[in-house]
């Protein structure tokens, strides 16, 4: 989202004559000024001969001197899948300027490169938040770590990577009866006070849980590890994602979540709410449990949360062992209801699903 009248969206491309891989040559992003009439622009990014690009995020600038940039991260593979170690994976950036109405070239912000196995060798998911004077910080993971990396003018120049946080077992998770997990690290910020927060996954206690570091200064310090996920079973939680919401300054952790099967057959989303200072809440999101497909079918990946004044929605993939089909679902409701009913032992929730 970059204005009220203006939308930003990112996915990869499916170039004509190329094979499965080297189709995803660049990735597209897609601004739409308006609805009613449709009004659509497209703009090609990071395209590198036969390169892959692969795993898009973006965040935006609404306060700083930078107001209206959005910024895109993404891995580039030289071939991927490939075991040659001379093929290597990187984390490219570029910028849209509203000014100039298009992207900047891309370029290199990871300082080490990884293999282009798509394992945890391999340099993945960076995501973004921007901090109160326009600073971008990024974060990705590979060779069992968290980086972070920020930029003070735009995201022309880039500073030297830092070690945010160990990720034992990696990004890449193999969890129980699902075709792949991953525990890629997600941001958010706080621009009004300088405050960041990190959340990921990772098997620190010998099974996967949902953790997060926070920052009061922009990121040059941060706190040691906190776990998200209440639970006291050994059970998995994955795939987190995160969203600051102004008005409670509250981040917003929603991840997938299988404490409710002790035998990992099914799995929930979960909701956690941190607030600096006051801890951690969580209550269940979905109202039952959904049973996992199996580790040879693909059902997606990822879950996304985004929350505005009042409202809070999370968005997810579900698969049903009837049909033997998986289907995207839509849990939303207002945040003052979330806080004001959080269960203690009861999976009750107010939220409601669509």
């Amino acid at each position: 989202h970059y204005a009220d009248t203006t939308l930003f969206f990112t996915h990869l491309s499916k170039t004509k004559g190329k094979k499965y891989g080297d189709w995803f040559d660049r990735i597209v992003v897609q601004k739409v000024e308006s609805v009613s009439p449709w009004v659509e622009q497209s703009y090609s990014v990071g395209y590198n001969q036969d390169k892959m690009q692969d795993k898009p995020w973006m965040s935006s600038d609404h306060h700083s001197k930078y107001e209206g940039n959005v910024y895109v991260t993404w891995t580039e593979f030289d071939k991927y899948d490939s075991h040659d170690s001379s093929d290597r994976s990187r984390i490219q950036f570029s910028y849209y300027n509203a000014e100039i109405d298009s992207f900047s070239n891309e370029i290199t912000i990871s300082d080490t490169t990884g293999d282009c196995i798509d394992g945890d060798n391999t340099l993945e998911g960076a995501t973004t938040a921007v901090g109160s004077n326009g600073e971008i910080i990024a974060v990705w993971a590979g060779f069992e770590k968290l980086f972070i990396d920020k930029s003070f003018d735009g995201g022309l120049t880039w500073g030297k990577d830092q070690v945010l946080a160990k990720q034992p077992e990696g990004w890449d998770m193999e969890m129980p009866n699902i075709f792949r997990a991953n525990g890629m690290p997600f941001i958010a910020s706080n621009p009004t006070k300088n405050h960041l927060v990190v959340c990921w996954a990772d098997e620190y206690n010998g099974n996967a849980d949902i953790w997060l570091k926070h920052s009061s200064d922009v990121g040059n310090t941060w706190s040691k590890r906190l776990r998200v996920n209440q639970d006291t079973t050994q059970s998995h939680q994955y795939f987190p994602n995160i969203v600051f919401h102004q008005a409670t300054e509250s981040y917003f952790i929603a991840y997938w979540d299988q404490r409710h099967s002790s035998k990992n057959l099914f799995n929930d989303i979960y909701l956690a709410q941190f607030k600096i200072g006051e801890g951690i809440k969580e209550f269940r999101l979905t109202k039952k449990s959904s049973p996992l497909p199996g580790p040879t079918f693909f059902y997606g990946d990822y879950i996304d949360i985004d929350a505005n004044d009042s409202n809070i929605a999370v968005i997810y993939p579900t698969f049903s062992a009837i049909t033997k089909k998986s289907s995207i679902e839509l849990a939303h409701g207002k945040i003052s209801d979330i806080a004001s009913n959080y269960p203690s032992k009861s999976s009750a929730t107010t939220i409601e699903e669509a």
